[in-house]
């Protein structure tokens, strides 16, 4: 529960600030009228309207929120930025991800600013300098990170005390430039908690840590306004309060078993917030200020949505879909990294596009639909399929073999590849279930009455490809003895292709112009390749071959083979023509399966004006002016009447929506501080709640 206390204090500022705090086991921080706070045993971030109602869920695991340890909202820009942490188990191994992200808070896009850290844990924004700080543990102590709001120019600042240091929380404090830090020595007797300075004027080159004389018992977070420090006591259960000029201590509230506290204003005027602009260039995505030297001076970045197929074109300096995408699944995530041929470098950037944060997750299978933008990826450790609308990012349930009548199944299936039968009308998505021997389809339509076991029997079916020249299905089996076979999409007349020596033949794939079958055995890395004479299949191993081990998933592009392989985690590249074998990417987990997407042909429209594009789509696919027109007249004349009402509501009423009286014609800003066991203010009228929850979404 989050509840605060008003502090009224006379001032002649114009602006109206808030502290916070909450109970343990959550993160909070007031964004106009709501408050977002995380909940660590549920792996969510909520959202709540600042007077206590509206609650609801903003992420969720399904949105690849883990731990979360704390959060921190950048007002002006309406961003949120959090760590984020967690771990997967799957077949026995554990793997874990490390991540400080952040989301925009009018259209929830999101950026993974960085994935490099060990154990991200506090955090803080330096708004006056466009900064991000945030708190990480490597070799037994604790130490910061700074970086810009896009998340570049990371630096990595050890500090410069003895010890064991473990750090609890941050506050940046705009009035003296100064970074502030609760904790604690582990290699110390006591273990007790102290409070630390760090002057942020030239931070790089003079280091200096102090600590302040407070004597703390069990601080638990601490923050910044003004030349005052707030902080939490989980030992003494209050909220305190040191002023740094005077050295005053005092207990701001007792009986409190809070954890987090935030500061921040409750009250921006329009005139602070900066209208964001990449200096003519075109960003499809999310433009961050990232102030560099002077305030006064921004500069802006072009950040590019985390689930969609745009990425940064660094010779744009915008977010373009490039030529071709390549994209993997690897064990709870989704990647994608661009293909540019003109001017392909290794290693490319790459992209998450999707994360489950799920302990059990385990994303093997990948198939495109180009037609729709739907992207299907499979779970094999919960059976099931999911869509990703690549485009809208909405993502549902495909099919959960869960849902299958009792004598259809004995426990989950084993999804393992999926592909799209294009050729069948209507148009189906087929699949192998590794562990039960079958191949399955079923409609694209998503109704489990279209579900059928098209082929059973088989000894562990991995690989899975539509031949939509031949109109055949073909799949490999694994085991040792095996093999490539195939039957016509309706499951009929299976034959055997290939099987000499093949052992994991986790891979196939057809190259349409040459209609020559490659495959690649895991066991041993060995990839072969296949010619057909439309009645038998000849197949022969491929030159410089071999000793990659635990190959997953293969594709053909250009003069290159790509690869997926286990032993090291990694992308790699196989040239064709020279037999020169290169790492794309690296540092991954388990990566599986693997596709090509191409980009879209658009019109002359709609690569010379973006806008124009997406307006279209939106009106599935017509060209309109007329409607463009039409659309355009209604939504003005609705925001108009909007406005009025609003602006109206806000002059007559503002006192309701800001909290705020007036004594002797001097202004009293509302202070407050959210913690447990207090009722909510007086609400507001029916119409002022209205006009507040506008407010709210609008900005």
């Amino acid at each position: 529960m989050v509840i605060k206390i008003d502090l009224m204090k006379e001032t002649d500022t114009s602006k109206e600030e808030t502290i916070q705090t909450q109970e343990e086991n959550k993160a909070s921080i007031f964004h106009f009228q709501a408050v977002f706070y995380s909940d660590i045993k549920e792996s969510r971030i909520y959202r709540v309207l600042f007077n206590g109602s509206g609650a609801q869920i903003f992420l969720s695991a399904d949105d690849g929120v883990g731990l979360v340890d704390d959060l921190a909202v950048d007002y002006a820009q309406r961003h949120l930025y959090f760590t984020n942490y967690g771990i997967v188990m799957c077949n026995g191994s554990v793997y874990s991800w490390h991540k400080v992200e952040m989301v925009n808070l009018r259209d929830r896009s999101r950026y993974i600013l960085t994935n490099m850290a060990t154990k991200p844990h506090a955090l803080s924004l330096d708004l006056l300098h466009g900064l991000v700080y945030f708190a990480d543990r490597d070799n037994g102590s604790d130490f910061l990170w700074q970086m810009n709001m896009a998340g570049f120019q990371q630096k990595k600042i050890i500090l410069d005390i003895n010890g064991d240091i473990q750090i609890n929380s941050i506050s940046i404090s705009s009035s003296n430039s100064a970074l502030y830090f609760v904790a604690s020595d582990l290699t110390s007797s006591d273990q007790s908690w102290c409070v630390y300075e760090i002057s942020l004027v030239n931070l790089g080159s003079n280091l200096k840590t102090r600590r302040l004389e407070i004597s703390l018992t069990g601080a638990a977070d601490v923050t910044s306004m003004g030349f005052s420090l707030f902080w939490t006591d989980q030992v003494e259960n209050s909220v305190m309060s040191y002023e740094r000029k005077s050295g005053t201590i005092s207990v701001l509230q007792n009986h409190l078993s809070a954890d987090k506290i935030k500061y921040t204003r409750q009250e921006v005027s329009w005139t602070e917030i900066e209208v964001c602009s990449t200096d003519g260039t075109n960003c499809f995505g999310d433009c961050v200020r990232t102030a560099e030297g002077a305030p006064s001076s921004p500069t802006n970045t072009c950040l590019c949505p985390v689930g969609g197929r745009h990425v940064f074109n660094s010779e744009t300096l915008s977010c373009d879909e490039p030529p071709m995408s390549v994209m993997f699944a690897d064990v709870d995530s989704i990647k994608l990294f661009p293909y540019w041929q003109s001017s392909f470098a290794v290693p490319p950037t790459v992209h998450t596009i999707y994360q489950r944060a799920f302990r059990d997750s385990n994303i093997v299978g990948l198939a495109y639909d180009t037609d729709t933008d739907l992207l299907y990826f499979s779970d094999g450790n919960r059976g099931s399929i999911y869509v990703k609308n690549t485009g809208t990012n909405k993502r549902w349930r495909f099919f959960d073999s869960r849902d299958l009548p009792p004598m259809s199944r004995r426990h989950p299936q084993v999804i393992d590849s999926l592909s799209l039968d294009k050729v069948t009308n209507p148009k189906r998505l087929l699949w192998t279930s590794y562990a039960e021997g079958l191949i399955c389809a079923m409609d694209t339509s998503g109704s489990n009455a279209t579900y059928r076991q098209l082929i059973k029997g088989l000894q562990q079916p991995r690989a899975l490809i539509v031949d939509e020249y031949a109109k055949m299905l073909y799949w490999s089996e694994c085991g040792a003895d095996g093999k490539i076979r195939g039957a016509t999409l309706a499951g009929e007349n299976v034959v055997t292709v290939f099987e000499d020596g093949l052992t994991w033949p986790n891979s196939i794939l057809l190259n349409p112009e040459t209609h020559q079958m490659y495959i690649a055995d895991g066991a041993d890395g060995r990839i072969y390749i296949c010619d057909s004479n439309e009645t038998e299949w000849s197949c022969g191993m491929l030159n410089n071959s071999g000793g990659i081990m635990h190959i997953f998933s293969i594709l053909l592009l250009d003069e290159y083979l790509y690869l997926t392989s286990w032993q090291p985690p990694s992308v790699d590249r196989l040239n064709l023509v020279t037999g020169v074998r290169d790492v794309v990417v690296q540092g991954l987990t388990r990566p599986t399966q693997m596709l090509a997407i191409p980009t879209k042909k658009r019109s002359r429209g709609c690569e010379n004006n973006r806008s124009d594009c997406g307006f279209s789509e939106k009106l599935g696919g017509r060209d309109s002016s007329m409607d463009k027109y039409l659309l355009f007249g209604l939504l003005g004349a609705f925001l108009t009447i909007i406005f009025v009402v609003v602006a109206v509501v806000l002059w007559r009423k503002k006192d309701c929506l800001i909290h705020r009286d007036v004594d002797d014609g001097r202004r009293q800003t509302d202070h407050t501080i959210l913690v447990t066991h207090q009722h909510s203010p007086e609400p507001c009228s029916p119409t002022d709640k209205l006009a507040a929850h506008f407010v709210e979404h609008q900005l």
